[in-house]
């Protein structure tokens, strides 16, 4: 009972493009558990009728699960050659331009059967040798960050999809890829509050359903910890001084920049007390078996622990309730959307 309620805990992907082809682990814990949600990814789609096949049979199989995408526009975008085809944030220059692309995203998400998307990038892209983050910013400059996110959130939200603005607390100003290894950002505070915060702040404002965490640290915030697994960070600058009282996501564990530096069941104590509420891991099997084992323990040994995850859990359980599918994708309704949007 209790593992698979901390599976609420997890949005994890696999392999497989349909439900014939998903292997046996993966349909175990999807029909097992109450697990909190499933990540999309190019593997996983091949063309649109297949999509929505997939995507049926995931509603089906688990009625009240979040579907997840990262969906942004330019080179991130997991549906290119389906949806339409959006270009960098980089090339949206007005309110009326951010509108459009959010609403275009909502409604083509929503007709094929996803209620959560990875965007809006909050990011200010203010490192020139940074090409993580490059064109999926809006700008170098925070006011105009700042002005756009709100109309992706917006859009989306217009459409029963939920937002999530990423990467707190900014990873414009990063030269390292932290799937490669952990950045380090030497911004001073002071920048950070008046200029990486900022975007996050008006995204919060809005109504943000999400944030995500990025894996690196910001060593004039925390010097010691990731800003994932930093209670300075997500505690006292996230959740006190910004008061978001959303969910919060870490970016995927399988990153090195993680991964590789720091103990699972260290990053899930951590974290959890930094009050991270979801973590997604993008297909590593051992992993997410690992990490349902070390939830479970804190779950049933640790009343600390154990009282954050129920937190967690109630969170997830509103986010679920709110963008709960009244009817599952159908082809020709997504072709229809898609079409009405070019």
């Amino acid at each position: 009972m209790s593992r698979s309620k901390v599976a609420n805990l997890l949005i994890v992907g696999f392999d497989g493009i349909s439900n014939f082809s998903l292997n046996n682990y993966f349909k175990n814990l999807i029909t097992s558990y109450e697990l909190g949600g499933v990540i999309l990814f190019k593997r996983n789609i091949e063309n649109l009728e297949q999509l929505v096949e997939l995507m049926n049979w995931i509603l089906s199989t688990s009625p009240n699960i979040i579907t997840s995408i990262d969906q942004e526009g330019g080179r991130v975008a997991r549906l290119k050659g389906i949806s339409t085809d959006i270009a960098p944030m980089s090339f949206v220059k007005t309110t009326k331009e951010a509108l459009k692309v959010g609403n275009i995203l909502g409604s083509e998400l929503r007709s094929l059967g996803f209620n959560l998307d990875f965007a809006p990038v909050c990011d200010i892209v203010v490192n020139p040798n940074n090409q993580v983050i490059g064109d999926r910013s809006f700008s170098d400059d925070a006011n105009i960050v700042s002005l756009m996110v709100p109309y992706i959130i917006q859009g989306l939200k217009e459409n029963l999809v939920a937002s999530c603005a990423k990467h707190f607390p900014g990873h414009g100003d990063t030269a390292i890829d932290s799937h490669l290894d952990l950045p380090l950002v030497s911004t001073d505070k002071e920048v950070i509050f008046s200029r990486e915060l900022l975007p996050f702040k008006k995204a919060i404002e809005s109504g943000v359903d999400t944030i995500m965490t990025a894996h690196l640290i910001a060593k004039n915030l925390d010097a010691q910890w990731p800003a994932t697994m930093s209670s300075i960070i997500l505690n006292d600058i996230l959740r006190e001084k910004l008061q978001f009282k959303n969910i919060i996501i870490s970016d995927d564990l399988e990153m090195k920049a993680v991964a590789d530096n720091y103990d699972l069941e260290l990053i899930l104590q951590k974290s959890l007390e930094a009050s991270v509420n979801m973590f997604i891991i993008a297909k590593d099997e051992q992993l997410i078996d690992n990490a349902l084992d070390i939830l479970e323990r804190f779950y049933n040994k640790d009343a600390k622990l154990r009282l954050l995850i129920e937190n967690s859990i109630a969170k997830v359980n509103q986010l679920k309730s709110h963008y709960k599918f009244a009817k599952k994708p159908q082809v020709e309704y997504a072709k229809q959307v898609i079409k009405n949007n070019n």
